[in-house]
């Protein structure tokens, strides 16, 4: 049985801010938003992000940020999907949670997508350590058969990323 052709958006926001993610967020079309550096820090403003999302119908899965003495936090990641689509979370057991979150998106009449943002480790492009981040961020989703989409900050080209294997064009 061969499952019909559905339309499947995907934006991927580097917000660096709350606010700046929920401008976004207002005007999407998308399906599912994968943000890094949403800057939410307390559980408690990441679940009043959480119960606005509900309410403009989105569902919303959240990994903490870093905090840090200088800027106040590092990184930060959500995953919104809108509210009538199926999400479940992936189980991932990896060396960095605070930088990707995953779930298993499905919209009515298509196989389910493992979509993950995540926030690298530095803005330097892909050297030794970021190759070493990216491997322990998860390369390949769980089963390592379904399709699967990483949001991310990479700072590089593309073919640099079909290079090193994390990527393919």
């Amino acid at each position: 049985m061969v499952k019909p052709s559905v339309s499947f958006r995907v934006h991927t926001i580097k917000a660096n801010s709350w606010g700046t993610m929920k401008s976004l967020l207002a005007g999407s079309l998308a399906h599912v938003v994968l943000a890094q550096k949403r800057r939410l820090i307390t559980k408690d403003e990441i679940d009043q992000a959480s119960f606005l999302c509900t309410r403009r119908g989105w569902k919303s899965i959240w990994a903490p940020p870093n905090p840090t003495v200088a800027r106040g936090s590092s990184g930060g990641l959500a995953i919104l999907i809108r509210s009538w689509a199926a999400c479940n979370t992936v189980d991932q057991t990896m060396a960095y949670p605070d930088r990707c979150v995953m779930c298993e998106a499905q919209m009515s009449g298509a196989y389910p997508i493992v979509v993950a943002p995540a926030y690298c480790v530095h803005p330097a492009g892909l050297d030794d350590e970021q190759i070493r981040t990216l491997a322990r961020l998860g390369g390949q989703p769980p089963s390592g058969r379904q399709p699967w989409l990483r949001g991310a900050d990479f700072n590089c080209e593309p073919g640099e990323l079909e290079h090193h294997s994390i990527a393919v064009l």
